[in-house]
């Protein structure tokens, strides 16, 4: 099994930059939903790397996951 290099990069350049969103508006906005959407933002950017990351999974044969 290995891990394809372009994608796994993707995956890691897309939390980085998710979070600092996320952390940018809950932290220099001031109103009272700033935190809520920054961590709203912060939890799409790792799900949304999470899945990046998996596609990023090559393995021989076929891969199901359960």
């Amino acid at each position: 099994m290995t891990f394809d290099p372009v994608l796994t990069i993707i995956s890691l350049l897309i939390a980085m930059a998710g979070s600092f969103c996320g952390l940018m508006v809950a932290g220099t906005i001031r109103t009272s939903w700033s935190p809520a959407v920054g961590g709203a933002l912060v939890g799409l950017s790792i799900a949304t790397m999470h899945y990046t990351g998996m596609l990023a999974y090559v393995a021989q044969g076929t891969v199901e996951w359960t």
